[in-house]
């Protein structure tokens, strides 16, 4: 019984310590920062191009509006990679529905026709919202980050004006 208590402990503290992973060394993320990036990253692969290509043929270039067009240049993501995810994702949740019904038969359960095809139908069309909606809230999370830093930034270059330090020093 002892054994098992110690087995169970080891084991959550193996999944707690994977869930926070260990801080970067100090010298790896100096040096992470002090790189240049890309201004856009095309993060298209060759794979997808059937997936854009039918994409575009359902007509779901159409989510792609400027606000989009604006949060995925922000994250750096091509529309094409964000055109293939909608329809993935909008797959995969279309597949939902018959696995609802498959379990409302196997509990004894009869339904209509017309529930699983307006089932699938909803299931698929959130699903194809889905990505815009994660990409409108990860692209405010890092304008929030960005304004959080530049604000920190400019309290910093009002002290050091305060402290008498020049323009060039203060912005240092």
């Amino acid at each position: 019984m002892l054994l098992a208590g110690v087995g169970l402990g080891f084991g959550i503290l193996i999944v707690v310590r994977s869930l926070h992973p260990a801080r970067p060394m100090l010298a790896a993320a100096l040096q992470q920062l002090t790189e240049p990036r890309a201004a856009a990253v095309d993060r298209r692969v060759d794979g997808s191009r059937p997936l854009v290509a039918l994409a575009r043929a359902l007509g779901l270039q159409r989510l792609i509006n400027p606000s989009v067009t604006t949060d995925l240049r922000l994250l750096g993501r091509s529309p094409d990679a964000h055109l293939a995810r909608c329809l993935l994702v909008g797959a995969i949740s279309a597949l939902i529905a018959p696995a609802i019904v498959g379990i409302l038969v196997l509990g004894g359960i009869t339904t209509a026709v017309e529930l699983p095809v307006a089932l699938l139908v909803a299931l698929a069309i959130a699903g194809t919202l889905v990505p815009n909606l994660t990409i409108r809230s990860e692209a405010a999370k890092r304008r929030r980050s960005f304004n959080h830093s530049l604000s920190a930034f400019l309290d910093l270059v009002a002290v050091n004006l305060a402290a008498g330090r020049g323009i060039e020093g203060a912005l240092d």
